[in-house]
């Protein structure tokens, strides 16, 4: 075989593997897409859900906090102490609560990090410059995710160590030690500025998760013009 046609054949050779890549690239692209817009509508539901419920335990907890101060200026120690024990219900149930969005919050971190990955490998694969682009947007998304996890598990913690604080006054609640009841209230005002400040995160990610959701479908966009 002549030395032109033996170049001819590898060249198209080449070319086919090259056109497979692309293809099977072009597909997996699509289907790391239909995923992410799964994950960012699904997600912006449960922030606007969480967002709902937690103001409303909020205005709970407070109505509580309320109580228990009013029964100190009565020095009635019966609704103090059913107040306290309200009290630490709340707060033993927003503890598991914080549990449970630290792994939600952990979730999404591993989810941010398998879209990074997907992004890097799409752009060494075509070197297109808005793949590039893309990298960045999600490179500053799973910061953002891994900002959240950090401040989620200090509230829950700090959650942990208030809850703990007011089961130790329990005794001394129910022998009406005023000392204790000072504590307890500053323990539940406390506790009420982080339920205040999760709120605040969960609003903050909610405008996050529909900033993600814009960037995505910028990207599906482009990918569709490629």
């Amino acid at each position: 075989m002549q030395t032109n046609q033996k170049l001819a054949i590898a060249c198209a050779a080449a070319l086919a593997t090259l056109s497979t890549g692309l293809t099977t690239t072009a597909g997996a692209q699509a289907r790391r897409n239909a995923r992410e817009w799964a994950t960012d509508e699904h997600q912006i539901h449960l922030d606007r859900v969480q967002i709902a419920r937690d103001r409303q335990e909020v205005g709970q907890f407070e109505s509580l906090v309320n109580s228990f101060k009013a029964a100190m200026k009565r020095h009635d120690w019966a609704l103090l102490n059913a107040n306290a024990h309200a009290l630490r219900a709340s707060m033993a149930r927003e503890v598991k609560q914080a549990r449970r969005k630290f792994g939600q919050s952990r979730r999404e971190v591993r989810q941010s990090r398998r879209e990074l990955r997907g992004e890097r490998q799409e752009a060494r694969v075509t070197g297109d410059v808005r793949d590039q682009l893309q990298r960045g947007d999600d490179r500053r998304d799973l910061r953002d995710d891994r900002r959240d996890r950090h401040k989620g598990h200090a509230r829950m913690d700090d959650m942990k160590a208030l809850l703990a604080a007011s089961e130790g006054l329990k005794t001394a609640l129910k022998e009406r030690d005023e000392d204790a009841a000072k504590k307890q209230r500053q323990s539940a005002e406390k506790f009420l500025k982080l339920m205040r400040n999760d709120v605040k995160a969960t609003e903050k990610e909610l405008r996050e998760d529909r900033r993600e959701r814009r960037e995505d479908r910028r990207e599906r966009r482009t990918d569709r013009r490629k």
